[in-house]
């Protein structure tokens, strides 16, 4: 379709043995609908989450190379990136896996959710130490909100609720199946991570924004959580989302449509969310008046 977010996907690596480059190499992500031509919605209107593209994240954990795309079940890899096959721990993981897990440094968890179409609309999940699923938890939202990442903290789950919904009528048209609307509402969620206290989130409605990836959370001295992310005001993101759209543009080369869309990634802005739970209120301030993307730091800590 020419959206970013479609397409096969391709992951490349290099390996090093004693301090040299041994390989480059690429390859696809041999998917069921890469090698097979499987479609993801089958004719009796079910989903089927090993036909999906594997394209927007690769990450180790516990010794097993998993790409990832947020729709579907992620993909095994080899340490020479052929692809072993789809995952599903067992038949225990029944719905999709976001492509922006969190692995916690102290336990060694990997924290993650998936999102649906239909019910459940966001369900919460936890991978051992040892890849195994453990834990499947589903957390009540309004609707099949597209949530794209996330924030863990050593003791709570940070959850994005904004208004960028699945549209039937724009998957009929072939059409990446989602579009804005404001009558969703724009809130931020604080879940504990014990699993004794339940499905319990405690919301935070915020000023009208889209959050396509978070930097990070943490709880400070008062037992507030802290989130920092690149955010979008709603027009600059509606006209990032219109751009990466892939939408044929009359004698406009492709790569001319991508090269104005990475222009507009100055959109996002870095930002800080503080949640206190205690008293249910929410401070917000930008942190820089910068153009960015992509916030990051050191997974390991």
């Amino acid at each position: 379709t020419g959206h970013w977010f479609s397409g096969p996907g391709m992951i490349h690596g290099i390996r090093f043995r004693d301090g040299r480059a041994e390989w480059y190499r690429n390859r696809w992500v041999r998917t069921k609908s890469f090698a097979q031509g499987a479609e993801f919605v089958r004719e009796d209107l079910t989903f089927d989450r090993a036909a999906v593209s594997a394209n927007t994240h690769v990450i180790p954990h516990n010794g097993t190379i998993y790409a990832l795309v947020e729709v579907g079940f992620p993909y095994i890899l080899t340490p020479e990136l052929d692809t072993v096959g789809p995952c599903d721990f067992g038949g225990r993981l029944t719905t999709a896996m976001t492509a922006h897990p969190k692995e916690d440094p102290n336990t060694g968890e990997l924290l993650f959710f998936g999102y649906g179409f239909f019910p459940p609309y966001l369900t919460y999940h936890r991978l051992s130490a040892d890849g195994q699923l453990v834990e499947s938890r589903e957390v009540d939202v309004p609707g099949p909100t597209m949530m794209h990442d996330f924030a863990i903290t050593e003791n709570h789950v940070v959850w994005l609720d904004l208004p960028m919904v699945f549209d039937v009528d724009l998957a009929l048209q072939g059409r990446m199946p989602y579009g804005w609307d404001d009558s969703y509402g724009f809130r931020l969620g604080v879940m504990p991570r014990d699993p004794s206290a339940g499905s319990k989130v405690t919301w935070f409605d915020i000023d009208p924004c889209f959050v396509f990836h978070v930097g990070n959370a943490h709880e400070d001295a008062a037992g507030r959580i802290v989130l920092d992310g690149a955010r979008y005001e709603p027009a600059g993101f509606l006209k990032l989302w219109r751009s990466i759209g892939g939408l044929p543009t009359p004698g406009k080369p492709l790569a001319g449509r991508l090269s104005s869309a990475l222009e507009l990634t100055d959109e996002a802005r870095l930002h800080r969310w503080t949640l206190d739970p205690a008293s249910g209120k929410v401070t917000e301030e930008a942190l820089d008046d910068r153009g960015m993307e992509f916030p990051t730091h050191d997974d390991s800590r």
